[in-house]
This record gives C-alpha cells, structure tokens and sequence, in this order.
C-alpha cells in the first residue's frame, strides 16, 4: 500500500501540459464528427428509401449492421490504441469511417448499403477507446471528468446540429452529395491530427497514470461486480442514445407530421440536453474527486441522471405531441 500511495503521489506532480486542453479541443471536434457522420443517414433515410425501396423493417437492418460492426471492433480497438498510439490509430480510423461514409452515398441497392454500413461501424468502433487513451496520456487524474465530459459532449452536440445540417444538405444538394461531404470533414481533421499531435507530451518519459497493483488484470476487472455494472450502464445509455441517432428524425416525421428540417432540430434539442449535462456533469465528478468522495464522486451523479432518465423514457412512450415527447427525452 506504502508504494502505491508512494506512485500515485509522484505521478499526480507530474507537470501538465499546457498544451492539454488543445487535445481536448481536438478530440471534442473528432467526436463531432463521428456523430454528425453517424446520423446522417437517419437524416437521409426518406429519401434513401424512397429511392432505393426499402421498408422500416429493412432500414432497421441498415441501422443495425452499423451497431454490430461498432460493437465487433471497440474493444479491439482499445487494444490498438493502447498498442500503437492514439495518434497512429486515430489517423487510420477517421480516414477509413470517412471513406466508408463516403462510399454510403454511393449505394444503390439494400444489401450494398448494409454492408458499407456494416464496415462504416467497424472502421469507427476504436474511435472513443482511443480518443479516451490520448486524454488519459495528457490529463492529470483531477481533470479527467470534465475532459471526458467534454469529449462526449462533442457528440452530443454533432448530433443536435448534424440532424437538421443534414436535413439541410440534403435538401439543397441531395442525400449523395450529403455523405461525400460530410466524410470529407473527416479526411481534414485527420490531417491536422497526424501532423501535430503526439502520444504524450514532450516533457513526460510516460503517460500519467494511476496507482495499480502488478496483479491487477484488465480482465478480471472487466468482470467483477464494478465493471459489470459498468457495462450494463453503458449498454443502458447507447440503447436509447441510438433510438435517438437513428429512428428519432423519421420518427417525428411520421408520428407527429413534422416537415424534415423541423424534424431535425427537433430531433436535436435532447442532445443539447446531453452536452450541457455532460459538461456539468464533468465538472460535478471533478469537483467531488477532490473533496475526497473517491467512488461515490463517480456513482452518485450517474445514479441521479439515469434515475431521471429512466423516468423520462417511460414518460415519452405516452406522450401525444411532439414537444412534449422531446422535452421527456431532452
């Protein structure tokens, strides 16, 4: 125990970065992108399936390769990030999902399009793992919680705003011209990433890190009581966050008779919801960790939001407007 506290003392002096909330800046615009990339299709998926005749029933089947692939390769990915680096595997990454959003727009039939989708999410599976491991090289224990939260929040707020940008660009320029554009942002930022960015910061012969045992074993912790819970929350909250990515804008256009870029922002405003909360909720856990809470600075704030959250869920299914059915999921 002596040598523990002993490590974790002289880690936790390491001196920051200055260039630290650059990455973050970074790694908040990557997962703008992945997320706008990401619902794009929900955006298209009208006219998608008005052009390609497909069913509700199909589409569904689009809208799941992509999970399935997403779900194949995260932990795989994790593991390449932590064997490579974030900047090396970032870079493949974002160029392979960006070709494969591009490749999206080109489909011209159902099984095709399923199994571009199926490769979109295998190609973005490591995106989050690795984004994860770059702040953990250049964030100090005590302002983890707000990076992280700012790196969710970048989803959340590419969702709000790529829902009705993609409704308008599809409008204007058609659903085709909608994913070469969109996968074309990818190809810029993972230029700008391989150029600058580092593993670590230059004045650090290693990444910060915690105190663990030499025993410890990442699988054990995986499925011990801690990490299950850990997996059923996460599986909780992507369950109803892909609803969201994927069925919500078609959806509203159908149930409540909303025009597609009133769909859209209306589609959006829960992630506006979400970016504000996972920022406070950020600095909420950042601020608990340094008044000594330990673990309760992390199980406290999730038991209260997903408590309202789950509440609000049930709520939505018997609501009979649409303002009311967005408020219950914002």
């Amino acid at each position: 125990m002596g040598a523990s506290q002993h490590t974790l003392s002289a880690t936790t002096r390491v001196k920051a970065s200055p260039l630290r909330w650059l990455v973050v800046a970074s790694v908040f615009v990557l997962a703008f992108i992945t997320i706008v990339d990401r619902v794009c299709i929900s955006a298209a998926k009208r006219d998608i399936a008005a052009e390609l005749r497909i069913n509700d029933v199909q589409f569904g089947w689009v809208f799941g390769a992509f999970t399935l692939g997403y779900a194949v390769l995260m932990i795989p990915g994790g593991w390449l990030a932590d064997r490579f680096g974030p900047r090396r595997c970032l870079t493949c990454i974002v160029c392979l999902w960006s070709a494969f959003t591009m490749a999206s727009g080109a489909m011209r039939a159902l099984i095709p399009l399923i199994a571009v989708r199926f490769l979109f999410g295998l190609a973005e599976a490591g995106a989050y793992p690795t984004a994860s491991r770059a702040l953990y090289a250049w964030m100090p224990a005590r302002e983890r919680g707000l990076a992280l939260g700012l790196l969710n929040g970048g989803s959340r707020v590419g969702a709000a705003l790529g829902l009705p940008l993609a409704s308008y660009l599809i409008l204007g320029f058609g659903w085709r011209a909608c994913f070469v554009t969109l996968g074309a942002l990818g190809f810029i930022w993972a230029s700008g990433w391989f150029f600058w960015f580092r593993d670590r910061p230059a004045h650090q012969s290693a990444t910060y890190s915690e105190a663990t045992p030499a025993t410890a074993s990442g699988i054990s912790v995986i499925f011990s009581q801690p990490g299950a819970l850990l997996l059923f929350q996460y599986f909780a909250d992507n369950f109803t966050l892909f609803l969201i990515y994927s069925w919500m804008l078609p959806y509203l256009e159908q149930q409540f008779h909303l025009n597609p870029v009133r769909a859209g922002i209306y589609a959006g405003l829960p992630m506006y919801c979400g970016a504000v909360a996972t920022w406070t909720g950020g600095l909420l856990v950042d601020a608990l960790y340094r008044r000594g809470y330990g673990v309760f600075s992390r199980a406290l704030p999730a038991v209260f939001g997903f408590t309202i959250a789950g509440l609000s869920v049930a709520g939505a299914a018997f609501a009979g407007r649409a303002g009311w059915f967005i408020a219950l999921f914002g």
